[in-house]
C-alpha cells in the first residue's frame, strides 16, 4: 500500500515475503525400495545422485533461529535466507531463495558485509517427483540415507508419505537435536581481519573421524567447536 501524502511513492509491504517449507524427513530408508514404488506410482527421476555443497553463513543481526546458505547443486548455485520457526513441524522452517551466477564472489561478498562463515557441508542427493512432490534420498557423512518429501503444503507432504507407507514423521535425532540447540542459542563470532575457519563436513573428512549420529550442522572434528541455531542446513 502507497503512502498518498509523501512526494514519493513508499510500498509497505503487508505479506512476510519468506515462504513456508512443507517437509518432512524419514531416517534410514529402503532408498532403492522406495525409488521402485516410486517407479510404479508414476514418479520420475529429476536428477541422479549428485554432490552437493553449501556455506553457511551466520550473524547477530539475523532473526533468531535464521541462517544464509550458499549451495551449489551442480548444476546451478543459490542463496537461501531460512528461518526456523517451529523444528517439530512440517511447516516450522521458513525461506527465501535466489540463484547466483558467482558462488565464490557472492560468499566474499556475504563475508565483506559483516556474515560468518560457521559451516562447509557436503551431500550426496538423488531426487524423484511425483507431481507436485519432491523425494529427496539425501546421504550425509556418518549418516544413513535419508528420504525428505517437500511438497507445497501438508496435505500433500502427508499425502506422499502414505502412498510409500511412511507415515510416522522423523522428530528424533535430526529435528529434536536442532530444537534442543535453537533453545541454547548461537556462538558469537568476533569480525577478523580474514574469514574464520568453519566447520568441516565432507566425504573426505569421514574417513579420518570416528562414526557418530550427530546430524550434519552439528558434526565437527574433534566435537570441540560451539553449536549454533542451524544444526540441519538442508
Amino acid at each position: 500500500m502507497a503512502d498518498r501524502t509523501s512526494p514519493f511513492t513508499v510500498y509497505f509491504w503487508e505479506k512476510d515475503p519468506m515462504e513456508h517449507e512443507y517437509e518432512a524427513k524419514f531416517l534410514a530408508v529402503d532408498a532403492a525400495g522406495l525409488q521402485a514404488e516410486l517407479t510404479a506410482l508414476g514418479a520420475v527421476q529429476a536428477f541422479p545422485r549428485t554432490l552437493l555443497t553449501r556455506k553457511i553463513f551466520e550473524n547477530d543481526s539475523l532473526d533468531g533461529g535464521a541462517w544464509i546458505r550458499l549451495r551449489d547443486e551442480g548444476t546451478r548455485s543459490t542463496l537461501t535466507l531460512k528461518q526456523v520457526t517451529d523444528a517439530t513441524t512440517i511447516d516450522g522452517t521458513k525461506e527465501i531463495e535466489t540463484e547466483v551466477s558467482d558462488l565464490h564472489a557472492m560468499a566474499d561478498i556475504l563475508w565483506r558485509v559483516g556474515l560468518t562463515e560457521v559451516r562447509y557441508q557436503e551431500n550426496y542427493r538423488e531426487e524423484w517427483r511425483l507431481g507436485e512432490v519432491a523425494f529427496d534420498f539425501d546421504t550425509w557423512p556418518d549418516l544413513p540415507t535419508f528420504l525428505e518429501i517437500e511438497g507445497p503444503d501438508e496435505a500433500s507432504v502427508r499425502q506422499a508419505a502414505a502412498l510409500l507407507n511412511q507415515p510416522r514423521l522423523l522428530r528424533s535425532p535430526l529435528r529434536q537435536r536442532r530444537r534442543d540447540l535453537q533453545e541454547r542459542g548461537r556462538p558469537q563470532h568476533p569480525r577478523r581481519a580474514h574469514p574464520p575457519p568453519a566447520r568441516l563436513l565432507s566425504f573426505g573428512e569421514q574417513e579420518g573421524r570416528s562414526r557418530t549420529t550427530t546430524p550434519p550442522c552439528t558434526a565437527s572434528p574433534g566435537g570441540s567447536a560451539p553449536p549454533s541455531r542451524a544444526p540441519f542446513c538442508t
